[in-house]
């Protein structure tokens, strides 16, 4: 069965005999390179040239993030297949019905919120209808996101301080998990996105900063409250405790040593989340080429 594969620095790795092969703190692990659906470099390391040209060949996606999980880059071979009707689709959208095509995405969260969290949320559905202006609607994308993290503080049973949702840097130990597990499963969607034709790069509600890839942030959006939740649970069964964290400048992280407790956590809840960007993006194809004009244009 292909799996995730992470390597936390620092580490050199290189191939042989189609396998991968990491070797650190003069310890080995080879790991046949057909068994590997994609590979995340955390931190400081050494990759031989015939590895990458391995990896692209395998069309194995490779992620680089710093050591605290933010991601710095992307190594992909296939960046766009030849499926140019869904980029066509994307486009013309992106073009004549960004609002609605938000909306569509935005309102999927707030469903999804209430069914995770067991909240009611019609106002800010109809709130949302209303709207004309994409930036009209990240004003509610920021309520309802506030409403569903406020719930996750009050299910949360087990003492560690979290208030609210913050980022750069997190805060606290929640927030550095909920980062963490974001971060992993933005890189989980990029591959999909890709080989299934998208414009990682055009968005209908983030925007494009630098390297990152908002289309795929756009995507998470409605399956984030099922993420959080799992993140939630992790905490209140006692997966992850205080000691798993540590101070590191203005930022809380998880140690090293408590990592391998997060990757086996992240591989258990892979398959469905996969599942759940699958049925994002049927929906939202769906949504693309409901407009017959798009359709006839091709």
């Amino acid at each position: 069965m292909k799996r995730v594969f992470v390597v936390i620095s620092p580490a050199s790795l290189y191939v042989s005999n189609e396998r991968l092969c990491v070797s650190r703190f003069s310890k080995k692990t080879v790991v046949p390179l057909k068994y590997v659906d994609s590979l995340i470099l955390m931190g400081e390391w050494n990759i031989s040239s015939k590895l990458v040209n391995k990896l692209l060949k395998a069309k194995i996606p490779t992620f680089f993030l710093s050591r605290y999980g933010t991601l710095k880059g992307v190594l992909y071979a296939d960046f766009f297949p030849s499926n140019q009707r869904v980029r066509f689709y994307q486009y013309e959208a992106y073009l004549k019905r960004r609002v609605e095509v938000a909306k569509f995405l935005l309102r999927r969260k707030i469903e999804e919120i209430e069914k995770v969290f067991g909240m009611n949320l019609m106002d800010y559905k109809n709130n949302l209808e209303r709207q004309k202006e994409v930036e009209n609607l990240l004003g509610i994308e920021g309520f309802v996101s506030s409403a569903m993290f406020e719930a996750f503080r009050k299910r949360l049973k087990v003492p560690l301080d979290f208030q609210k949702r913050e980022y750069r840097p997190p805060k606290d130990e929640v927030n550095a998990l909920l980062s963490l597990y974001y971060t992993f499963n933005y890189c989980l969607a990029l591959p999909i996105v890709l080989s299934c034709g998208y414009d990682p790069y055009i968005s209908f509600i983030h925007v494009k900063r630098g390297r990152h890839a908002s289309f795929c942030s756009d995507l998470l959006e409605p399956i984030r409250p099922h993420l959080t939740y799992h993140i939630l649970e992790a905490l209140n069964n006692k997966l992850f405790v205080k000691e798993d964290f540590e101070q590191n400048g203005s930022g809380v992280y998880l140690k090293k040593d408590s990592f391998e407790k997060f990757l086996n956590f992240f591989e258990r809840k892979k398959e469905e989340n996969l599942r759940l960007f699958s049925e994002i993006l049927n929906n939202f194809l769906e949504v693309l080429v409901e407009n017959e004009q798009s359709v006839n244009m091709l």
